[in-house]
Parts: structure tokens; sequence; C-alpha cells
């Protein structure tokens, strides 16, 4: 059997201990220590000490989180589209002349929010 050894302790709890050599004197009779969790030395992974239906119902809450997220992200998406699709035909629709009186308004938008210099003050 491997050093680390997935044992069943209970039907739903999966822990996994490692397992002393067989030849070691100081192995007693002392209940094997649980492997902390983390990936494993050799690129495998390590399962936590936790009961298996808590472990399913984490996953299932998971997996409804990430497929409402999904879902918003797809809907977003979409009116972005639209919303691009909308502006593009309208822009072609503009005239020459209603260009010129949005590149006005722009331009008197960013004078307005120019901050007037301020007073110089007197020298004494």
């Amino acid at each position: 059997m491997s050093a680390a050894a997935a044992a069943v302790d209970r039907d739903d709890e999966v822990s996994v201990h490692s397992e002393p050599p067989a030849d070691d004197p100081a192995a007693g009779d002392a209940a094997p220590a649980p492997i902390a969790v983390g990936p494993a030395p050799h690129g495998g992974h390590r399962l936590p000490a936790v009961p298996l239906n808590e472990t399913i119902r984490l996953m299932k809450e998971q997996q409804r989180a990430m497929k409402e997220e999904k879902k918003t992200l797809t809907k977003t998406l979409r009116n972005a589209v639209k919303r691009k699709t909308r502006l593009q035909k309208r822009a072609r629709q503009l005239s020459e002349q209603d260009l010129l009186e949005v590149l006005r308004m722009r331009h008197d938008k960013d004078q307005a929010m120019v901050p007037a210099p301020a007073p110089a003050a007197p020298a004494v």
C-alpha cells in the first residue's frame, strides 16, 4: 500500500492518513495523523478529512453560484452587443451637421470642466 492511503472511516467521511513503515518500532498503537491538505509532493492531490456529504453539498452550492454568475455575464454581454449595434445604427444616420454639433457640445463640456486659473496673489 502507498505511503498515503485513503481510508473510509464511515460511509460519509473520507480522510487521508500516512502509514508508518512496518519495521518502525516507534509507530506504536497510536492512530496515524491526518496528512495536511494541499498539493502532494509527487503532484497528486490530498483529500481533506471532511464529511463527503458536506463536500458534495459545497460543490453543488459552488456549481449553482457559478451557473448564476455565467447567466449574469451572458446577459450583460448580450446587452452590451445589442447596445453597440443600436449606437452604430444611430451613428450611421447622423448628418454632417449633427456630427459637428456633437463635436461642439463635447468641446464646450471639456472647457466647462477645466477650472479657471487661480488669480495671482498680490506681490508684497
